[in-house]
């Protein structure tokens, strides 16, 4: 019984000092409302350890619960509600041996996997109701990743790996567009680690698109024809002239924008681009529009 109990402390000990990795923090804490609910969770296993999981609780009663079988039992690593509805969570799940951020909006009741990231928890930033940054990492002899998760409702924001740094040698500055506000309405985030003796810090500019909070809103914000295109697009008449146009992979990053010419004469080609789906960003003096557009 006491080995079931030690190897169960160990495995969720190493998720976040394996590797004597250490977590350092970010450099700010995330903004969240004042809560009336009081959300817990509480690992758990059977006598004889064949079986185990994880609750979790709303003023003290279960609303959810993830169990598990012999090796493959879940640990609950990380609760954070951002209002008394909204709450982000992170999973380590023995079978995939990943670790998993998931997503409420119903209180708690259903929850929905939004990123996956390496073996090895190390924090979570939530940037809004409905997007969120998971820091993890995997440290060996041989081989060092640190990886940036970032979840979201919106699959096409989705990436599990924005960052995935494997050299762990330098610090590293990137820029994240952000589909709506961070919710401190900070311009920027940044995080480190130390293992053995050596430390990165990871920077993180934020730029902001004001976009809706699901895909099919995102969709009916704009219109533009022929879509899906395999060379060029129109935006519709009925729109405002833009004054500003502009292509975003679905990771939020510029892959291309359009002259004055281009949005004058209203013909807006992507003959090179890849086939795939991305974001078009139009830019009117009533505001900033989103239309997600296919290439194929």
């Amino acid at each position: 019984m006491m080995k079931y109990i030690a190897l169960w402390v160990l495995l969720l000990t190493m998720r976040s000092v394996y590797g004597q990795a250490t977590f350092l923090g970010f450099d700010h804490l995330d903004c969240r409302d004042s809560l009336s609910n009081n959300y817990t969770y509480v690992n758990w296993f059977s006598q004889d350890a064949s079986s185990g999981g994880f609750r979790v609780y709303r003023n003290g009663t279960e609303v959810y619960n993830q169990t598990g079988q012999g090796a493959f039992k879940p640990a609950c690593l990380d609760l954070q509600f951002v209002n008394d509805g909204v709450g982000f969570m992170v999973v380590f799940q023995p079978l995939s041996g990943f670790i998993q951020l998931w997503r409420t909006e119903d209180y708690g009741i259903t929850w929905q996997q939004i990123a996956s990231g390496a073996p090895n928890y190390a924090g979570m930033y939530i940037i809004n109701d409905w997007t969120a940054y998971m820091v993890t990492h995997y440290f060996t002899p041989t081989q060092n990743i640190v990886e940036l998760s970032r979840g979201s409702i919106l699959t096409s924001n989705q990436d599990n790996q924005f960052i995935n740094d494997q050299n762990f040698t330098s610090d590293v500055f990137v820029t994240d567009t952000l589909l709506n506000a961070d919710r401190c309405d900070s311009s920027s985030l940044s995080f480190a680690l130390a293992n053995n003796g050596d430390t990165v810090s990871y920077h993180i500019n934020f730029e902001v698109l004001n976009a809706a909070l699901d895909e099919n809103q995102v969709e009916s914000l704009a219109t533009i024809y022929p879509n899906p295109t395999t060379d060029a697009f129109s935006i519709a008449s009925a729109l405002e002239q833009p004054n500003h146009v502009a292509v975003y992979s679905l990771s939020g990053q510029l892959i291309k924008a359009f002259s004055s010419a281009e949005i004058q004469n209203n013909w807006y080609s992507v003959l090179e681009l890849n086939q795939g789906h991305y974001f078009i960003k139009l830019e009117t003096t009533q505001g900033v529009r989103l239309v997600k557009l296919l290439k194929y």
